[in-house]
């Protein structure tokens, strides 16, 4: 969804970016399987929950694209989607068992009044496995740890393909993509290609204009409904036969 700070930014970028690139700034809420991203387009994602993580890599391989990625809700459970990359040379197996030797290392090293940080082993084995298949890949990759301050789940992944790659004139690539898509995700044609040329930064602009106007059409018609909290209680008294000891009127509820 979009993030309250969007239009904040959008008016800072157009203020600050050089004349000719001022206009190709635009924001579009839109599923990840609707966009062709190019050698041109940062895929960036702070927060990639569980397996998104390993979406964004695959998508990023599959079109050399650059990467900025910090995953969260780290998971080796395959009913969750998870497979490690083929280009990591493991299994699902191999990543459980490193998980239980890196717990068994530390707990070596651990007094047995101190609670091992689970969830920081499985994060650390997990994007291990993420970073050797972008190095596989022929990425080059940095991790930085961010300041806690901003954020308990803080390692960036930042990569860039050192591999060049050739594109014809629309902005896509002529050649194969580096390695054949694994990820259990259900995959629709593109319908957004962030080619960076005059006619799709104008096609982009209409696109925006257009998801504007039904975001505030939305919006419009959501304020105008009741909340969902709304509820009526209504009481109505009838009058009914009495025996003498009361008003003669009883609740219907």
């Amino acid at each position: 969804r979009k993030p309250s700070s969007a239009d904040k930014i959008s008016k800072v970028m157009r203020k600050i970016l050089v004349d000719e690139l001022r206009w190709s700034y635009t924001y579009l809420e839109v599923p990840l399987t609707a966009i062709k991203p190019n050698h041109k387009s940062l895929l960036a994602s702070v927060h990639a929950c569980g397996t998104l993580s390993d979406v964004l890599i695959e998508m990023a391989i599959q079109n050399g694209a650059p990467l900025a990625l910090v995953p969260c809700c780290h998971t080796i459970d395959d009913s969750m989607g998870y497979q490690p990359h083929q280009l990591s040379g493991m299994t699902l197996d191999k990543v459980k068992k490193l998980v239980q030797e890196e717990k068994r290392r530390q707990q070596q090293y651990t007094s047995n009044n101190v609670r091992l940080d689970n969830e920081a082993i499985l994060a650390n084995v997990v994007d291990k496995v993420r970073y050797n298949t972008l190095k596989e890949a022929g990425y080059g990759v940095d991790e930085v740890m961010l300041p806690k301050t901003f954020t308990p789940r803080n390692r960036l992944l930042l990569a860039k393909p050192m591999k060049t790659i050739e594109f014809d004139k629309t902005g896509n690539d002529s050649q194969q993509s580096f390695s054949k898509p694994i990820m259990n995700v259900r995959r629709m044609p593109p319908l957004i290609s962030l080619a960076d040329t005059p006619g799709e930064i104008k096609r982009l602009a209409a696109l925006q204009n257009a998801h504007s106007k039904i975001r505030d059409r939305t919006q419009q018609a959501q304020r105008q409904r009741p909340p969902k909290h709304f509820s009526l209680h209504l009481v109505v008294w009838l009058s009914a036969p009495t025996n003498g000891d009361h008003d003669g009127t009883r609740p219907i509820v």
